[in-house]
């Protein structure tokens, strides 16, 4: 099975978010309209197909499940056509909310965005632009259960490199940036080698502080090569050798459960080893655009202490420089690919 066709046989089924999670059912609808024959979708055809789907197949997550079946099983005692047709109903109501979330896109992300809204149809732009695929190819990395183990890999990969590319925009011009993750495209970075506990050795001296006295080296395998959930290392010089500097971490998590993920760039974390003068700044990049209807965080609860970066302000930083151009990244053939799949999937 090729890589698009693992996708779409994937796509045919209902993915398994929560109700409250309408930011990701918002990329679900995005990617069926990209892959639909004539590059539309409505808010019917949205509802025929999940309701549809939780009635015969039972796709669906539990918490709709419940809520379905409890009003099916209703519908089946009294025979009441009313409440047969509250099942629809419900899915209307969602999708309508869904559709308010993309709405919200279609101004938020301006020309980068690759779809419009024309009445209740959501429809694909005539054509497909850099920037377009470079959204694109973010909503695939927030969704990669569509993908096979090594495609999820590449996706991740180059999220890295992506998010590398905004981060360096963030700082000043003449600031020092590194990749410091443990990633197959950094081979030849000034951390890509070694064990971990020699590349925290180059880090402390790096940025002019000290090992934290209680860290020793054999706690660190001879194997570890790893990251320790730290991606990207930004430095500003100060013109001296002296500790006490202004530092930036950074994690970038393709998945939706950043919480956890968030802390493994943190000065709380790093702070075990590193004996800081001044606390570093922590960021979090993600591929997901972690936004409702209304332009507020899905769940402001969930960033803790973290500058969070979701796909708009991934976007928004982002610039096609000399080093990382998006079209000519190995991953830009797939996503370009992806993006001219033309399947009648209703």
């Amino acid at each position: 099975m090729t890589v698009v066709e693992h996708y779409l046989n994937k796509l045919e089924k209902s993915p398994e978010h929560t109700q409250i999670h309408s930011n990701s059912w918002a990329d679900y609808i995005e990617l069926v309209c990209l892959a639909n024959f004539d590059r539309e979708v409505s808010v019917e055809d949205i509802v025929d197909r999940l309701s549809g789907r939780v009635k015969d197949l039972s796709e669906d997550s539990e918490e709709a499940l419940e809520e379905l079946e409890d009003l099916e099983r209703e519908s089946e005692t009294d025979m009441q056509p009313s409440r047969r047709a509250e099942i629809p109903d419900k899915w209307d109501t969602r999708v309508s909310d869904y559709f308010k979330v993309l709405s919200l896109r279609v101004a938020l992300y301006g020309d980068d965005y690759p779809f419009s809204i024309v009445d209740d149809c959501l429809v694909c732009k005539p054509s497909f632009q850099d920037g377009h695929l470079l959204y694109i190819y973010l909503l695939l990395c927030s969704n990669l259960y569509l993908f096979d183990d090594v495609t999820r890999g590449l996706l991740a990969n180059y999220f890295e490199l992506i998010c590398f590319n905004a981060f360096q925009k963030i700082l000043p011009t003449d600031s020092k940036s590194y990749l410091f993750g443990k990633n197959p495209i950094n081979k030849k970075g000034r951390y890509s080698k070694g064990t971990f506990w020699n590349k925290l050795k180059k880090l402390v001296k790096e940025i002019n502080e000290k090992m934290n006295p209680h860290v020793k080296p054999s706690e660190f395998s001879n194997h570890n090569t790893g990251d320790d959930g730290l991606d990207l290392i930004g430095l500003i010089p100060t013109g001296d050798k002296l500790s006490s500097s202004i530092i930036h971490f950074a994690q970038c998590a393709c998945t939706y459960d950043f919480t956890n993920k968030q802390h493994s760039s943190s000065f709380n974390d790093w702070a075990q080893k590193i004996s800081f003068k001044n606390p570093p700044t922590n960021s979090t990049f993600i591929p997901h655009c972690y936004r409702g209807a209304d332009g507020s965080w899905i769940n402001s609860t969930n960033i803790k202490f973290s500058f969070l970066l979701d796909r708009k302000r991934i976007l928004n930083y982002y610039t096609d420089s000399k080093m990382i151009k998006f079209s000519k990244l190995p991953i830009y053939k797939l996503v370009s690919d992806i993006s001219k799949v033309k399947e009648k999937i209703f």
